[in-house]
Order: structure tokens, then sequence, then C-alpha cells
């Protein structure tokens, strides 16, 4: 097939491929070091060294992420409305923006372009070739660039060579930005939900989960990339398929490339990886470009559906129904995720909405309610983006009862909003629905809560050594919780149907009959997990639920 990507150079042949070849300073490490500074307003400071060749005459480093923007700046609504990070005048640059160094509590990081960039050339070590300069940072993970001049030539966008960019190893491109990790000091940052970004770090106890860069056969009969995040001990051969969630970046300025993003400036693996240990049920996460196709949803519609699910679920140990499946994005990812969300609800049950967002039509409205109890839906804005469709999105879903999160905080169109949304959206909402005791409970919001359930296999040690004979669930309610009012049904038990579902005669529990034969997948040992999924309906909602216990499998 052909490959649909161009040829990229990478950033450390156009500034010299080897990072200690040249004089180097004693004590200084190339790349960024972050280290504890009592002196800090933050309590960190990041050292970043750029080791050249000594044809260099200039290094800058630049983020889009590393000013500081007062919290109390006027919302974006358009025009002149308010305070734009992307089209930032000089008086709320002169008024609200702050340099790294002088961090308050009532500060937050980000920027999105030219006019909100920081950017400050290094100072060369004398008797060396070490660029220096140093920044204090608040909590989180930051993206970082370097400007080189170098035989009278300036070269931009270019990643640390001694902390390079994520590559794609099956199509030669790299992603755009280095990242700078750093921690949490409370007592210097401040308290608050958005504050501490340790989710945002990498783990150095080894558990953390794999990036895969593949490439996809797609819909125009070309090769494109891919990346694949597979969480911490994924199991190819698990009982249970994986949850999996789709997820696209906007535009970037590159034509491609971009399946990268979210793995590397998003910082998506390492969030993920730090949920998981947490105890927050792994997925597996799916990545392409779209925008050498104008993220044109009409080209994107087939590639999804009958290239890109098809490719995975084939390959890879995931959900194959919409309950396990979502889909989620940024920018103009976050419109390609709108319209899945507005015109297959029927395919994706999770949706992630950043920096975007589509009005429904009321014939939309008319499908997206069907699904409203087992879907969940995340809007996300920046008080100061420029693309502000997702408050209409937001207001448009209220109003005709449709359940969805919506949140704006203070934020541009940057990778620092977009990381804590994608935190939020996967601590918070991915793949949960809200408890209430019944469909009557004052908690109940559209129709769109679940009791929590109980799982009682029985015999709760299973003999597999012979196949005949059943084995029954009790499902029933947990305490506090009341199954009145509702139906079960569509019982599933590690992904295998019951020859028999019914409710007890007290109405408490019901109880799914399964065939011991149909139970032979399960892995011999004690302590092996169970997971049960099945719908709630009552009142004329439903609701997908999942419960979970462990047997002794006796081979």
């Amino acid at each position: 097939m052909k490959r649909a990507f161009a040829s990229m150079a990478l950033s450390a042949l156009l500034v010299g491929s080897s990072v200690n070849a040249y004089a180097a300073t004693p004590g200084y490490t190339p790349g960024v070091t972050v280290t504890a500074n009592e002196n800090s307003k933050t309590g960190y400071t990041a050292t970043f060294v750029y080791r050249a060749d000594p044809t260099v005459t200039r290094v800058m480093l630049y983020s889009d992420t590393f000013m500081l923007w007062d919290e109390q700046a006027p919302q974006y609504t358009g025009g002149s409305n308010g305070m734009n990070l992307n089209n930032l005048s000089p008086d709320f640059k002169a008024a609200y923006g702050h340099l790294p160094g002088d961090y308050k509590t009532t500060y937050w990081p980000g920027g999105g372009s030219g006019s909100s960039r920081y950017a400050v050339e290094l100072t060369k070590v004398a008797g060396t070739e070490d660029w220096v300069t140093t920044a204090d940072l608040s909590s989180g993970a930051f993206v970082y660039n370097f400007e080189i001049t170098k035989n009278g030539i300036t070269t931009a966008r270019l990643d640390d060579p001694a902390n390079p960019a994520l590559v794609n190893t099956a199509t030669g491109l790299r992603s755009l930005s280095s990242l700078v990790y750093v921690p949490y000091n409370a007592a210097k940052q401040g308290t608050g939900e958005y504050r501490d970004r340790s989710l945002e770090l990498p783990r150095t106890d080894g558990k953390t989960g794999v990036v895969q860069t593949i490439t996809y056969p797609a819909s125009n009969g070309t090769d494109r990339g891919m990346t694949v995040y597979l969480p911490y001990g994924y199991d190819a051969k698990r009982a249970t398929p994986y949850n999996v969630l789709y997820i696209n970046m906007g535009n970037s300025g590159d034509q491609f490339g971009n399946e990268m993003r979210w793995m590397n400036e998003g910082a998506l693996p390492k969030i993920v990886d730090n949920l998981v240990q947490q105890g927050h049920e792994p997925f597996v996460a799916v990545s392409v470009n779209y925008q050498d196709w104008g993220h044109s949803f009409a080209r994107i519609e087939p590639d999804v559906l009958n290239y890109i699910l098809p490719f995975i679920e084939s390959r890879y140990n995931v959900s194959k129904n919409r309950a396990g499946r979502g889909y989620a994005g940024l920018s103009a990812g976050a419109g390609t995720t709108a319209n899945f969300y507005l015109n297959h609800p029927d395919v994706f049950s999770q949706f992630g909405i950043w920096s975007n967002g589509i009005t429904p039509n009321a014939q939309q409205i008319d499908l997206i309610s069907q699904y409203k109890a087992t879907t969940n839906v995340h809007i996300g804005l920046g008080k100061w983006d420029y693309v502000f469709g997702g408050r209409a999105m937001h207001s448009t879903l209220a109003a005709n009862g449709i359940r969805h999160e919506f949140t704006e905080i203070p934020g541009g169109h940057d990778w620092e909003f977009w990381q804590l949304m994608f935190a939020k959206f996967a601590k918070e909402y991915l793949w949960k629905l809200p408890s209430c005791t019944s469909p009557s409970d004052p908690s109940l919001v559209n129709g769109a809560c679940t009791p929590e359930l109980t799982l009682n296999v029985l015999p709760s040690a299973l003999n597999l050594r012979t196949t005949t004979g059943v084995v029954q669930v009790v499902i029933g309610a947990a305490s506090g919780y009341s199954l009145s009012g509702w139906t079960v049904r569509d019982v599933k038990l590690s992904g295998v149907s019951p020859v028999s579902l019914a409710r007890s005669a007290n109405g408490a529990t019901y109880v799914a009959t399964f065939n011991k034969a149909t139970l032979s997948g399960l892995p011999s040992g004690s302590n092996v997990p169970v997971n049960a999924t099945a719908t709630l309906a009552g009142s004329g909602n439903f609701g997908l639920v999942q419960a979970s216990t462990t047997v002794t499998v006796i081979r």
C-alpha cells in the first residue's frame, strides 16, 4: 500500500546528533533537570542545558505553556470581548500575563500561540558548548522547544536532542515537542482541584504501559500512522476485553504525525499509568492523524467505522460493542468527536469534547436521547479559548435534558488545558454512571443513574475438570441500594451469556444460570477475577452496570 506521510529530518540531525560530542560544563547534564528549590515560588526549578556544536551562535527556548495568566482575566466570547490567548492584545498581556518565576496560586499556566508564548535566549557557558537557562514551573507536564541559529540559518520547532519527542518508528515521523515534568509542592503551589497535577508525571516503579507506533490500512488505500497505548499488565488473552478509547488531535501545523501528540504532548500514557495504579480500570487508547484530510467528517466517518475499528478489534483484545468504546478529541478532533456523538451514539458510549463543540439539531437530539442513560459526555472549555462552541453545545444539551458534564476553567487552546481535561474525563467520567437507590431517587439525573451491584458466584470454587453441570450467579444491590423498580437483563459473565435469568422470589436479587462448559476459558488458580455486565431497565430508563468478584478455578 502507499504510505500517507512525508519524510521528516530529525531535529538532532539539524543541530548535531551527539549531545555529548562537544565541550561540556562540569555539573551540567544535557536536557532538562528539575530540582527542589526553596527559593522558587513553585518549590521547583527546571534547568535546561543545550549542548550544541561550535557553529551554533544562538539558542532560544520557547514554550506555549510556560506563561502564567491571572484567573481574574475576563472570559473570551468572541471579537474583542475578553482575553483570547491565541490573539492576545498587548493590554491584556500587560494586565494579566506573568512570567513563570512570578507564580501565584491564582495564576494558571498556558498560552497556545506566539502572542502568549514564553521565549528566552540561553546563555552560553564560557569555554564550553553548553547553553543554559532556568525556569520555575508549577506541577505537571509542560511542552518546550528550541530555536537554533547555525551558520546564519535559524531553525525553529526543534525538540530537545537530549530529551527527544516520541517517534513513530513505522513512519519515521517525530512529534513536535519535548516535555518537562514538575512535581507538586502544596505549600507553595496551593491546593485545589487543578493544582496537583501529579497524574501527568512519569512513574518510576516500572508499572507503565506501552505505546506502540504503527500504521493501519486506511480507507483511501494508504498506510497511515497510528499510535496504540496498552496499559500496564495488558493481557491479550484476558477473558474480558479491555475498554478502548479512540482519541484525536486537532491541527498542529504539520500535515502528518498528529497521531503522536496525545501520546507525547498530551501525557496520556502517564495519566493512565497513574490512574491504573490508583485502582482505575485499565483501558487501551488509539490515536490517528486527520489533519491532511482537513478533519472532514465525510472522510473520517467511514475510515473509523469500516477500517480503524475492525483493524483494532482484530489485532487487540478490546471491546467490540458500544459500551466498551469511547471517542475523544481536542479542537478539530473535538469536532470529530461531537459528530460521532450526534450521529453514532450506537457505536460509542463515552465522549470527551474539549475546545470545540457542535450544536445538535432536533433530529440529533432525538437520536442521542435514546442513549442518554448509558452515555457519558464531557465537554471542556478554556476560559480564554478562541474556540468556544462547547458553550452552545452544553446549553442545548441541558435545555433538552441530556445528561452530560461541562467544565470551564481558566485556560487557553493549549496542552496545559487539554491534559487537565483528559485527566478529569478519565478519572471521573470514563465508563462510569452515577449511582442511585432506585429510579425515584432524588439523585437521579435525567434518568441516568444506576444502583451499585454485588456478585456472588455459586459455587465459589469452580471445578472445571468436568464441564457438565451449571454455575449460578446471584446479582444483588450493594448495601444502601435497591433493585426495586429495576429489571435486570442482558447479563454476561466474563463475556458469556447465561442459559436463564430470573428474579428471586423476594425480588431483591436476580439469579443467572450458566452452563459450566461455557466458562472453560477462565484461567485456573485462586482469586481469579470474574466480571459481570448487565443492563438495568426501569421507568423507561436503562443503564449498563458492571460488578466483579473472585473465584477459585480448579482444573
